[in-house]
C-alpha cells in the first residue's frame, strides 16, 4: 500500500490519518515505517481496541482537519498518477458529494464499478450480474464477476459506491451522521453512507480514470478466530459453493447463451464468486439487511419498488427512475465531459 502511495502521489502535499482496528500483527509498525518513507505533510496513527471498521472510520473522520477527505482501505492500492488531485477536482463541483474510481480484484475480476441500490434487482456491484432470481436473492455478493478492464472515459452517476477508496467533504460526512454504527463491524456501511450523502441532495459519481485494485491478501481476515497473515486471501480463494449455488451456476453454463453466447467454454463455476459460506459473515449481513429495512424502509436485496417510489420519488435517491432527475443527471454529466474532467 505505502509503496503505491509513494509511487503515484506527491505525498508531502497531503495529511495522513490511520485508524488501526486492534491489529494483532505488525501492521502498525509497518505503517509507521511506510509513512516515514512517504513523507506526508502530517501523520496521525490512532491505535484502537478492536471494535470494527465502522468505529475506526468514525474515529479517523473526527480526526481529519481538511475539508476533502479520502477513505482508503488498507487492502487497496490506487494505481493512477496524482489520483487524489483528480478525485478532489471532481469534488469542486458542489453538486457532487462522493466520487470514487472503478475497483477490480487483484486477480483481474470486476469488484465494483459503482453500486446499484434503487432497482428491481436490488443491491449489487455494477459491472457484475446477480445470479439469484430477482425477488429471491439472499446476499448482495452472489453475482457473476467477469474479468474486467478499467473503462476510463467520463465520470458517470451511480446510486452509491463501494467504500474501498472514496472522496467526500468532511462537513457533509458529518452532516450525514458519519458511518452508521448499526452497520458495525463492517459491510454495506458504505452503501448506507452513500445514500446519506444523496439525502443531502448531492450526487454520487464514479470517475473511471481512477484505477483501484482491491487486494484482500494484504490484510488479515475480519472473522474472529482465523489465523493471521494472508488468511483473507486464502479464505477468499478456498470458499466453497453450496449446492444451490452450484446448481444455479451450472444451469447458466449449460444454457451458455445467457452470459457467454456461443463460446460456452469461456466460463466455469470458478469464474463466479462463492456463496456466503461463512456463518459469521452471513449472520452479519442478514442483520445489516434488517437494519437497512428499519432505517430506509425497504429491503435492499429484494426491494418493493412501489414502496421506494412512494417514499423517495421526489428525492435524489430516485435519480435514475424519475424522468426529470434523470435528465438533470445526464445534463450534468455532459457538462462535466465538456469540461474534460
Amino acid at each position: 500500500m505505502f509503496r503505491s502511495l509513494k509511487t503515484f502521489l506527491n505525498c508531502p502535499r497531503y495529511d495522513f490519518v490511520m485508524a488501526d482496528d486492534g491489529s494483532e500483527d505488525d501492521s502498525v509498525a509497518m505503517a509507521k515505517r511506510g509513512v516515514r518513507d512517504c513523507g506526508f505533510a502530517s501523520v496521525e496513527i490512532i491505535q484502537l481496541p478492536h471494535r470494527g471498521i465502522v468505529h475506526a472510520l468514525n474515529t479517523a473522520l473526527s480526526s481529519a482537519k481538511t475539508e476533502f477527505v479520502i477513505r482508503l482501505d488498507g487492502d487497496a492500492t490506487v494505481e493512477t498518477p496524482d489520483w487524489i488531485s483528480k478525485l478532489t477536482m471532481v469534488l469542486r463541483h458542489e453538486e457532487i458529494g462522493i466520487v470514487a474510481g472503478q475497483v477490480v480484484w487483484e486477480d483481474g475480476r470486476v469488484h465494483s464499478f459503482g453500486r446499484s441500490v434503487i432497482g428491481e434487482t436490488g443491491l449489487h456491484d455494477m459491472g457484475c450480474v446477480p445470479l439469484e432470481p430477482t425477488g429471491s436473492r439472499t446476499f448482495d455478493s452472489i453475482v457473476y464477476r467477469p474479468k474486467g478492464r478499467f473503462s476510463d472515459g467520463c465520470p458517470y452517476e451511480v446510486d452509491t459506491i463501494l467504500g474501498v477508496c472514496v472522496a467526500f467533504r468532511r462537513s457533509e460526512a458529518q452532516a450525514a451522521g458519519g458511518f452508521d454504527m448499526r452497520f458495525s463491524p463492517v459491510w454495506i456501511e458504505d452503501d448506507d453512507f452513500g445514500l446519506g450523502i444523496r439525502r443531502l441532495g448531492r450526487r454520487v459519481v464514479v470517475d473511471p480514470k481512477i484505477h483501484v485494485i482491491h487486494r484482500p491478501g494484504l490484510r488479515g481476515s475480519r472473522e474472529p478466530g482465523l489465523p493471521t497473515g494472508s488468511r483473507a486471501g486464502r479464505a477468499f480463494k478456498d470458499a466453497h459453493f453450496c449446492k444451490i449455488q452450484k446448481d444455479i451456476f451450472n444451469r447458466i453454463i449449460r444454457s451458455g447463451k445467457r452470459i457467454c453466447g456461443k463460446n460456452r467454454s469461456a466460463y466455469s463455476i470458478e469464474d463466479c464468486i462463492p456463496t456466503e459460506s461463512s456463518p459469521w459473515r452471513s449472520s452479519i449481513l442478514k442483520s445489516h439487511y434488517e437494519n437497512w429495512k428499519h432505517k430506509w424502509g425497504f429491503d435492499p436485496i429484494n426491494p418493493d419498488m412501489l414502496k421506494i417510489y412512494s417514499k423517495y420519488w421526489d428525492t435524489s435517491l430516485c435519480w435514475r427512475v424519475n424522468p426529470s432527475q434523470l435528465e438533470s443527471s445526464r445534463a450534468f454529466i455532459r457538462k462535466m465531459a465538456a469540461e474534460n474532467l
